[in-house]
């Protein structure tokens, strides 16, 4: 499949968030404990929008779209962060926040280019690694990612400390 890539401008804020929010909704539905995911603040649509359209913005971001006929089919973003300490001879590392195809598109090898094409900018950058996270139970997305070389490094656990109507809004 012959795909374009480029990056994502304030033009396609709406068809980013539309994604992201969908990303959303299959994260929720392959929790593995759901008793332990985030609640979202109401205006949270708006707020995904507003923390896109500043990504995109952001120097050390990318948000890149895979494109098939001039139609957006899938995307990725990921960023740059510098290392909090100089305990590694590594001064930064790289973050794949969000990968997301089309459904009508999947299992078509669009997932793997845009990876790919990610990875690459990250080396052109100096970056020596990249980190992804998803949900424990998100079978697909550990299957996804070993089969892209990334393995588990580490374990995020979480446990609310207070129940959310003691969590001050603001």
């Amino acid at each position: 499949m012959l795909l374009d890539f480029r990056a994502a401008t304030q033009h396609d804020l709406a068809l980013l968030t539309s994604w992201t929010l969908a990303l959303h909704q299959h994260e929720k539905q392959s929790a593995l404990f759901p008793q332990l995911e985030l609640q979202v603040n109401a205006n949270f649509p708006e707020l995904v929008q507003q923390w896109l359209a500043e990504l995109i913005e952001h120097q050390h971001t990318l948000i890149m779209l895979a494109e098939q006929d001039q139609q957006p089919v899938g995307m990725i973003f990921g960023y740059i962060t510098p290392q909090p300490n100089n305990f590694t001879p590594y001064p930064c590392h790289g973050v794949i926040q969000t990968i997301w195809v089309d459904p009508v598109h999947r299992r078509k090898g669009i997932a793997q280019q845009l990876v790919k094409g990610m990875e690459t900018c990250m080396l052109d950058n100096n970056v020596p690694y990249i980190e992804i996270q998803y949900l424990p139970g998100n079978q697909e997305a550990e299957l996804f990612w070993q089969q892209q070389g990334y393995l588990p490094a580490h374990t995020t656990s979480r446990k609310f400390l207070t129940p959310l109507q003691e969590v001050k809004q603001g």
